[in-house]
């Protein structure tokens, strides 16, 4: 069976990724920052703010695939079980003599 950090990971990707808009409404408070820094900057001329935001998108995408790298190893891990398991449901059973 699955160990409690696979159902977790397996839990969380069901339970979110329910539709993009909803995906994009979570990332919100991360992304609007970042961009209206950056709006800022070009308007002003500011390069500071520019690379402030630019910093802070890096550092967000730098965050985003260190969490995604280390939840897919168990997801995969589960996976990897699932199929194992339909694998074995599939095979024909040999009736007894």
């Amino acid at each position: 069976m699955l160990t409690q950090r696979e159902k977790a990971v397996v839990s969380y990707y069901l339970a979110t990724r329910a539709t993009p808009r909803k995906f994009l409404w979570d990332l919100s408070p991360y992304l609007l920052p970042p961009i209206v820094f950056g709006g800022y900057g070009l308007w002003k001329t500011d390069f500071t703010a520019m690379a402030f935001a630019f910093a802070v998108l890096l550092f967000l995408a730098l965050w985003y695939l260190v969490v995604q790298a280390r939840m897919s190893v168990p997801f995969y891990t589960a996976l990897a079980k699932y199929e194992h398991a339909v694998r074995a449901l599939e095979k024909p059973t040999v009736p007894d003599p």
